[in-house]
């Protein structure tokens, strides 16, 4: 008699090899996989080390770039970049949710998101993508010259695709930042998925 076995959570992250994340130095990844180069829609996958093994904390649809993904994004480009990315700083509109452990910058005016979409910087977090980290997410100093982007950030879902940025729900925003833990050194790889996954 065969026994069917409950699926087990995959010891290891799905992440091609030029993306592995050194779980001595990252305890924390967030996974932004798109559906295609050229899509806007994007699955993020929270995964934690434990145990010696990476385990997958939650799963949500998101948003990237309107124009899909580039390994060298341009102001108004719309598309998001390619790669691996740290996670060091927070802010928003609104207060940082109870538990939110990243230095966290309050500012109703700084994050006022556009006209129709006010809410959308409420929650947000720097991804590392040609900024200097420790900075608040509204420093737009941009170390690297040649690259021509920046402020690209995660934070709450707009009305469709973004300018680069990856958003989710709300619900989904306010948990990532509770989760989120300096002392794991969070990074973020993202891509389209025939890029970014092994599998």
């Amino acid at each position: 008699m065969i026994v069917a076995l409950p699926p087990v959570t995959p010891c290891e992250l799905p992440l091609t090899a030029q993306y592995q994340v050194d779980p001595e130095r990252h305890r924390q990844v967030l996974i932004a996989t798109g559906h295609g180069r050229r899509s806007s829609h994007t699955t993020l996958t929270r995964w934690a080390y434990q145990s010696g093994c990476w385990y997958k904390v939650s799963s949500t649809p998101a948003r990237n770039g309107a124009r899909g993904w580039h390994p060298k994004p341009w102001d108004y480009s719309y598309f998001s970049p390619i790669g691996k990315f740290g996670l060091t700083d927070a802010g928003g509109r609104l207060s940082a949710p109870k538990g939110t452990r990243l230095p966290y910058h309050h500012s109703r005016r700084g994050f006022a998101g556009p006209p129709g979409g006010e809410w959308v910087f409420d929650y947000v977090v720097a991804i590392n993508f040609n900024r200097v980290p420790g900075r608040s997410p509204l420093d737009l100093t941009r170390p690297n010259p040649k690259i021509k982007d920046g402020g690209i950030w995660l934070h709450v879902s707009g009305r469709g695709a973004t300018r680069g940025c990856i958003s989710i729900s709300r619900p989904a925003m306010r948990a990532t930042l509770r989760w989120l833990d300096p002392a794991a050194k969070p990074v973020i790889v993202m891509g389209p998925r025939a890029v970014v996954r092994s599998g």
